[in-house]
C-alpha cells in the first residue's frame, strides 16, 4: 500500500485546524457582539402564526434589541409581558406574520445594505474622512445633547478588534438574509454612519435594498436618536436643538422621500410611547420632550430603548402597518 505524501497530509491537517479556527471564531465573535445569529435571529416562536408571508427587520443594534429589559405592560384587555423582547419580537405576536430580525451591532447603513444583498459600497466613498464628506466644524456655541458629548464623539457599537470577526459575521448573516427577502420590509438604519456623503447616499442605500427585495410592501422607520446625540447632527445644527415635536433636517428628508411609507418614530415615542407602554409621565419628560428627546423611562441607556420603548416603538411599527393595508 502506498503511503500518502507527507505534504498531502500536512495539507490535509492545515486544512482541519483552519476549520476549526474559523469555527471557534464564528463562535466567540457570536457571543462577544451578541449578533443573535442562531435560528435566523428569531428570538422567540409563536403559536398563533396565521399569515404564510414574512416580515423581515433589518438594522443595528436598535433593531437587534439591545437595551431589551424586564418590562410587564397594561393594555386594555389585559397585561403583556414584553420582558427582553425585541421590537420585531413584538411585531411578530401584534401581526401573527413570520418576523425575521436581522438587526446587528454596530453595523452602518452600508453594511446593512451590503448584509442584505442589495448594495455593493464604493470603497471610495468608504475611506472618505468625515471631514470631507459631513458637514467642516461645529459652531462655537452648538449645544450638547443629553449624553454631553455630542454625536461627534458617539460611541459605536461595533465590536473593537481589526475587523475579521465584524467581516466574518456580515457574511454569513448575508448568506442567511438570501432566504428571505420578505414579503413586507421594515428598515431601520444610519445610526452608526455609512452615508457621510449625507441624506442622498442615505436614500440610494434604502432604495437598493427596497428594489433588491423586489417588495412593494415596507416601513421606513426613522431614527431615535435625541438631536444633540444624533449622527445627522452636522447637517441639523443649529436649528433643530429644542425643537419640541418638530422634525429634524434627517426626518425630514426621509419624509419627504418615502411619505406614507415613513414613520417619524422619535416624535412617535414622545408623544405617545409613555401612554402606549402604560407609564406616567414626569415633569423631566415634558422637559425632554420640550428639547425633542425621549423620555428616559424607555431608555436603556442614551441611544438605546428598553423593552418598554421598543414595545411602543412595535405598536407604532403596527399602526403604520395596519395604515398602509399590510395587516389588519
Amino acid at each position: 500500500m502506498k503511503k500518502a505524501p507527507r505534504n498531502r497530509i500536512g495539507l490535509c491537517i492545515a486544512g482541519v485546524v483552519l476549520l476549526c479556527l474559523i469555527a471557534v471564531l464564528l463562535i466567540y465573535g457570536n457571543a462577544k457582539n451578541s449578533t443573535r445569529i442562531e435560528s435566523l435571529k428569531q428570538h422567540k416562536s409563536i403559536s398563533n402564526i396565521s399569515d404564510s408571508r414574512e416580515i423581515v427587520c433589518w438594522g443595528d443594534s436598535l433593531t437587534e434589541g439591545v437595551g431589551a429589559s424586564f418590562a410587564l405592560i397594561k393594555t386594555d384587555t389585559g397585561y403583556f409581558d414584553a420582558s427582553f423582547l425585541s421590537y420585531p419580537d413584538i411585531l411578530e405576536q401584534l401581526t401573527g406574520i413570520r418576523t425575521y430580525n436581522f438587526g446587528m451591532s454596530g453595523a452602518t447603513s452600508a453594511d446593512i445594505a451590503f448584509m442584505q444583498g442589495g448594495y455593493i459600497p464604493d470603497e471610495d466613498s468608504e475611506e472618505q474622512s468625515e471631514s470631507e464628506g459631513r458637514p467642516e466644524g461645529e459652531s462655537d456655541n452648538k449645544p450638547k445633547g443629553r449624553n454631553d458629548e455630542g454625536s461627534e464623539d458617539k460611541p459605536k457599537d461595533r465590536p473593537e478588534g481589526d475587523g475579521f470577526e465584524f467581516d466574518l459575521v456580515k457574511s454569513m448573516i448575508k448568506l442567511q438574509a438570501a432566504e428571505h427577502k420578505g414579503d413586507i420590509l421594515i428598515l431601520e438604519m444610519g445610526s452608526n454612519g455609512g452615508w457621510d456623503d449625507g441624506f442622498e447616499q442615505l436614500i440610494e442605500q434604502y432604495r437598493f435594498m427596497i428594489d433588491y427585495a423586489g417588495c412593494d410592501k415596507y416601513i421606513i422607520i426613522g431614527d431615535t436618536d435625541d438631536p444633540g446625540s444624533s449622527y445627522a447632527d452636522p447637517w441639523d445644527y443649529p436649528q433643530d436643538y429644542g425643537l419640541g415635536i418638530q422634525e429634524t433636517a434627517w426626518e425630514a428628508a426621509l419624509r419627504e422621500e418615502f411619505g406614507e411609507h415613513f414613520i417619524n418614530m422619535r416624535l412617535f415615542l414622545i408623544e405617545r410611547g409613555l401612554s402606549e407602554a402604560g407609564l406616567t409621565p414626569t415633569e423631566e419628560d415634558e422637559e425632554y420632550a420640550e428639547q425633542g428627546w425621549i423620555s428616559e423611562q424607555l431608555r436603556f441607556d442614551w441611544t438605546h430603548l428598553n423593552s418598554y420603548g421598543y414595545y411602543a416603538q412595535a405598536i407604532g411599527v403596527y399602526e403604520k402597518g395596519k395604515e398602509l393595508g399590510y395587516w389588519t
